[in-house]
Parts: C-alpha cells; structure tokens; sequence
C-alpha cells in the first residue's frame, strides 16, 4: 500500500495575522571593526504567503562600508539580482520566473544576509530608501503589489566602527632561510571551525588578520 501525503496549500506555514502590516527588517547586525566586515540579515515577519517579486533599495555610509554582497539567499529565491549602485546605494531584486508555483514564504523567514567591508572609522546606519513607492515593494504571484508592507532598517543609533585588536606575524616556509609565503590566505577560526577573520600574506610573508566583536 501506498500513504500519499498532500501538502496544506500554506505551504506548511501557519497563516499570517490578517491584522498586522508585513514587516521587512534588517535584524541581526554582527561586526564593526574597521578592516574587518558587518553583516545583517533581511528578516521578513508577519506574512505568510507567495511571493512574485521583491525590491529593495538601502542606503548607508559609503565611506565607512563598502562593498556589500551576499552571503545568504534564501533557496527559494534563486536568481535574485543584487546591485552596488555606487558608494552609498545598494538595489536587491527578484523575480518570479512565473513557472511552476510562485515560492511560499513562512512568516519570520530570512530573505538574505547582507555583508559589508568596514573600510575606516566613522558611523553608519543601514536604512531603506522610501523616496519612491517603487524602489521597496513586494509583489504577490500575481504581481500585485502587496499594500501596507513595512520596512524597518536599523532601529538602534548608527553603529560606530571602531578599531579592534587582531593578530599579526610572518608566514614562512620551514626550511633554513625561512623563506616567506607570499598571496596566501590564512583564517582565524573558533572553536567551532567558523572562519572569524581572514587575511593575506604580503610579499614578505606578513600577515594581519583584523580584530573581530562577534
């Protein structure tokens, strides 16, 4: 015999509260040592629900962060498009491919994990650009857009980039003239075998890896 099993069409998701505005929020901020990186997590919470498009349009300092790009995204947003508009703009779309069955999304989901190079001292918030309707707005598997969707950036002060202590020293090979190893990465890692800090030998061996306040 056979047991078929039928997914509930919420996608396995307890339904959102008809009552409250979705919410898209940059939570979970990690990092602010110069020369080491930040990262943040795009967080949505109160929908349940498919998605057709997403667009999101953030602002920061871009003399003090630079370089953002992502290290997380969620699977069920496969091809989403991200965009360094220059130093200060960052633009993050997707599209539903509009075959097969548009994702469903579960309330509190993570979205993406932004990450940023920390390039001196200074602050530097991380907020979404509302000047135009268009540039954050999420769109249902009929493109419609979904009304009343909020988006939060960082709710705290600007955060302050300081410098941390990190480790420094030469690379070199064991042999009687301890030749160095030059252009090679070397990572710091816990306890756990996460990758902490990183940095790269010099042509003489040296290496500084930055601090790290996670």
């Amino acid at each position: 015999s056979f047991v078929v099993t039928v997914l509930p069409a919420t996608g396995g998701c307890a339904p959102s509260n008809p009552s409250a505005n979705p919410t898209i929020e940059i939570t979970n901020v990690q990092g602010n040592c110069i020369g080491g990186t930040l990262t943040a997590d795009l967080r949505l919470s109160r929908y349940s629900g498919r998605l057709g498009a997403i667009s999101m349009y953030l602002d920061y300092n871009g003399s003090v962060l630079a370089n953002p790009t992502l290290t997380y995204t969620n699977p069920l947003l496969v091809g989403s498009d991200d965009n360094n508009a220059g130093a200060g703009d960052y633009r993050l779309a997707w599209n539903w491919n509009g075959t097969d069955s548009a994702p469903y999304i579960c309330d509190n989901a993570i979205l993406y994990t932004i990450r940023f190079d920390i390039i001196s001292s200074g602050t530097s918030n991380i907020a979404f650009d509302l000047s135009q309707g268009v540039n954050c707005e999420l769109a249902n598997e009929s493109y419609t857009v979904i009304p009343s969707v909020v988006f939060r950036g960082i709710q705290t002060s600007p955060i302050t980039m300081v410098p941390c202590n990190g480790f420094s020293g030469t690379l070199t090979y064991d042999n009687t003239s301890s030749s160095p190893i030059a252009n090679t990465m070397i990572h710091l890692v816990d306890g756990s075998n996460n990758v902490v800090s990183s940095g790269v030998t010099g042509a003489n061996g040296a290496y500084h890896l930055p601090g790290s306040r996670l």
